[in-house]
């Protein structure tokens, strides 16, 4: 279990590592390659898990790309993007802790709910919450069973 945890991490972090990059550096092929050898590293429900992400991800991309060609400002969508994804990562933090599913799924839908007037950032909430249903669901039922996180 501590290797499939310690895989979540650090796809969670390498997925916003390319997201920041991506800003920086407005390079759309860099940050899809970087995406693409992250799904390669890893074996069924953490490739399934990177593919999910990215999925999500693309929309906010495709988003922040539109504002750069309009040459707009992007701090208004990466503020609210940084919040969906430190509130879903908190929220599996707190999962990780309390191994509480309704918990969980609570502060999702309040989540979704704080977005529910900007329907870019409220979809990107939803997707953002499916690609870590599975995980939490894999993890949950581990816990149920006993298998030790450490």
């Amino acid at each position: 279990m501590q290797k499939i945890i310690g895989g979540i991490e650090k796809i969670n972090k390498s997925m916003w590592t390319a997201y920041k990059e991506y800003l920086s550096t407005r390079d759309k092929k860099t940050y899809q390659k970087a995406v693409s050898s992250l799904e390669m590293e890893y074996d069924a429900e953490l490739s399934l898990f990177c593919w999910n992400l990215s999925s999500a991800w693309e929309n906010v991309i495709i988003q922040m790309e539109m504002r750069f060609e309009e040459d707009a400002d992007v701090s208004d969508v990466h503020s609210c993007v940084s919040d969906i994804q430190n509130s879903v990562w908190a929220i599996y933090k707190g999962f990780m802790k309390d191994h509480l599913v309704r918990e969980c799924t609570r502060k999702y839908a309040e989540l979704v709910q704080k977005y529910r007037h900007d329907k870019e950032m409220e979809l990107f909430a939803q997707t953002l919450i499916l690609s870590w249903v599975p995980i939490i669901n894999a993890l949950a039922e581990d816990f149920r069973n006993g298998v030790d996180s450490k």
